[in-house]
C-alpha cells in the first residue's frame, strides 16, 4: 500500500528546534539577491548552536531538509513563531536581525519582515529597538 504524500500547505506542529530554524530561514528569504549568503549563515549557526549540538550532523541536516520541505506555506512563519517558547524568542528575534541587517542595508521588504517578526513574537518595541541597535552595532565592525 503507498503511503500518501503529507500536505505540505496543512498547518504544522513545530517543535522548538523546528520553529527556530524555519523562522531564520525564512528570515534568510527577506532579499531574493543575498539569499545563498544568508542561507550559509543558517548552515553555519545550525553547526554551532548549543541547542542543536545534541542531534548530530546527521541529526541537523534531517532537521534542515525537514524544515525546508514546509516552508513555501504562506502560514509557516506564524505557525513556527507561534510554536516558540516566549523565553527564547528575544534570541530567536537576536538570530533573525542578524540575518536580515548583515551588510547594514536594510530593504523594505527585510523591514516588513523584521516587523512581522515583532509582532508574531510579541515583542515590545523598546526590546526590539534595544535588540536592533546592539545587533546592527555587532555587524558594523
Amino acid at each position: 500500500m503507498d503511503t500518501p504524500a503529507p500536505n505540505l500547505a496543512a498547518p504544522r506542529a513545530w517543535s522548538q528546534p523546528e520553529a527556530f530554524l524555519a523562522v531564520l530561514l525564512l528570515a534568510a528569504a527577506g532579499d531574493v539577491q543575498k539569499h545563498a549568503r544568508r542561507v550559509r549563515a543558517v548552515d553555519e549557526y545550525l553547526r554551532r548552536a548549543p541547542f542543536l549540538r545534541p542531534l548530530g550532523e546527521k541529526g541537523r541536516t534531517a532537521l534542515r531538509w525537514g524544515v525546508g520541505a514546509h516552508l513555501s506555506a504562506e502560514s509557516a512563519l506564524a505557525e513556527a513563531c507561534a510554536a516558540i517558547d516566549p523565553a527564547i524568542a528575544p534570541s530567536l528575534y537576536a538570530q533573525a536581525l542578524d540575518i536580515l541587517i548583515d551588510d547594514e542595508v536594510v530593504c523594505p521588504k527585510e523591514e516588513a519582515v523584521i516587523a512581522r517578526l515583532e509582532d508574531l513574537l510579541y515583542l515590545n518595541a523598546a526590546r526590539a529597538a534595544q535588540s536592533r541597535e546592539i545587533i546592527t552595532l555587532k555587524n558594523k565592525y
